[in-house]
């Protein structure tokens, strides 16, 4: 999406100069930026968030917990720092920014990672050094 999006931006002159207006248009820049910062993490958030709408106005309707602990970055897309690895992909989309304030206030989080988003993330980095390795053999 982010190859599209930038393709779009350089043979597109009117959708660039639409963009341009919306990046310089204060709050409207925190949505353009994240589309040149688009993540799957931060989209599978918002899918849980509110998308994913399935018999009420809350998403699949998951604690605060369990939405902080799926926080496996934080930034969003004006605080990206590659030297940082929590913050070196989009953590969710301007979109979800009151709720992700909301989960980290309940949670206690603040600007920090919830404690079992680290082990989800160590638990994914095992399935799939796993993975790697039974292909490998294979």
């Amino acid at each position: 999406m982010v190859d599209w999006f930038k393709r779009k931006l350089a043979a597109d002159s009117v959708f660039r100069d639409r963009f341009e207006r919306m990046h310089e248009n204060g709050r409207d820049s925190r949505y353009a930026r994240d589309f040149l910062h688009f993540d799957g993490n931060a989209q599978t958030l918002r899918l849980l968030a509110g998308l994913q709408l399935v018999s009420d106005p809350y998403g699949v309707n998951l604690t605060c917990g369990t939405l902080s602990a799926t926080c496996k970055y934080l930034p969003q897309s004006h605080q990206l720092d590659l030297n940082r690895h929590s913050h070196s992909k989009l953590g969710h989309l301007a979109s979800e920014n009151v709720l992700v304030e909301k989960w980290r206030e309940i949670t206690g989080t603040g600007n920090a990672r919830h404690p079992i988003a680290l082990l989800v993330e160590a638990a994914d980095d095992i399935t799939y050094a796993t993975v790697d390795i039974e292909e490998g053999i294979h």
